[in-house]
Parts: C-alpha cells; sequence; structure tokens
C-alpha cells in the first residue's frame, strides 16, 4: 500500500443505549491457574530430565492412595484408576506429589492426543471428574483441549527450562 493511500474505514453509527448494539456473551471462558489450584495431572516431557505424569495429592486420595495405577484410554482422556495388577504403572513421590515415570506412557499419550509441546515440557490438566466404580473411584481426565468446549482449555503449559 502506499503511503498517500486512503483507508476507507466503517462509518461509525452514533449509540444512544446498549439496545442498539445487538450484544451477545463471547463463548470462551476465563480460565487462571490461582495460586491454591493445583492442576490434577501433568504431563512431563524433556530431553534431559525424561518423561513422567504427576497426579495432585488430591486425585491420588480419591483414587484411594494406590501402590499401582491402572490408565485406560477413551476418545478425549483418559480414566485413573487404583490397580492391584503389578503390570500396571508403580507410583513414586516426587517432592511430594505421585509420580509415574514412563516414557512410553507419554509417548502414547502425546501420540493419541496430539498433545502439543512446541516451546514447553509440561502440559497441565484440570477439571477430573471422579466416578464411583465399584467399590472404588476413578478419575476422569480430559485430554483434548478441543473437547471441553466453549473455547476453554483444560491444559496450560510450561515454558521450557533446564530445570527438573
Amino acid at each position: 500500500m502506499a503511503e498517500n493511500d486512503e483507508i476507507q474505514l466503517p462509518q461509525r453509527i452514533p449509540v444512544s443505549n446498549l439496545a442498539q448494539l445487538n450484544l451477545r456473551p463471547v463463548a470462551s471462558k476465563h480460565f487462571s491457574k490461582e495460586s491454591d489450584s493445583h492442576a490434577d495431572l501433568t504431563v512431563v516431557r524433556t530431553e534431559k530430565f525424561g518423561n513422567r505424569i504427576t497426579m495432585s495429592k488430591v486425585l491420588y486420595e480419591k483414587i484411594g492412595c494406590p501402590a499401582n495405577i491402572g490408565i485406560e484410554m477413551f476418545d478425549s482422556g483418559i480414566v485413573v484408576r487404583a490397580s492391584h495388577n503389578s503390570n500396571d504403572f508403580r507410583v513414586r513421590k516426587s517432592e511430594g506429589k505421585p509420580v509415574i515415570y514412563c516414557a512410553a506412557l507419554v509417548r502414547e499419550l502425546t501420540e493419541m492426543f496430539q498433545l502439543d509441546f512446541a516451546g514447553r515440557t509440561s502440559l497441565s490438566f484440570y477439571g477430573a471428574s471422579y466416578l464411583p466404580n465399584g467399590d472404588a473411584t476413578v478419575a476422569v481426565i480430559h485430554l483434548k483441549t478441543d473437547e471441553i468446549g466453549n473455547g476453554q482449555s483444560a491444559a496450560e503449559g510450561e515454558e521450557e527450562t533446564d530445570e527438573a
């Protein structure tokens, strides 16, 4: 566009009250990570410090603080449950948080749910649901952010650093 070209802007219509504007709410919802808000599940993928999944203490307690975790997938997320099967994932503690160290599991979830780690080392997920399953409780966590609805993202990422 040349320096002397004029830009045609739409004409402004004088407004005397809000009813004239035909207002409608935005579809997006506010989502903020408050200091007392903890992610239900975080998937960590780093070259230097390994791959792991951390769970919130609340999630871990609600499913019964098991020594082993079973993870099952559905179209838009996973179900996390207590397991007495030694073939499932052993829970360890890191800085008091329950952690599953398993590069293959991180890789599988990343591929299945197309998790985007571009420019970040972790993705955190919020809004777990808890359902009864016999005598136990299972956690349901949506990992596909476009499945949450209204443009709200369930995932929040951490930028890449060299810290563990």
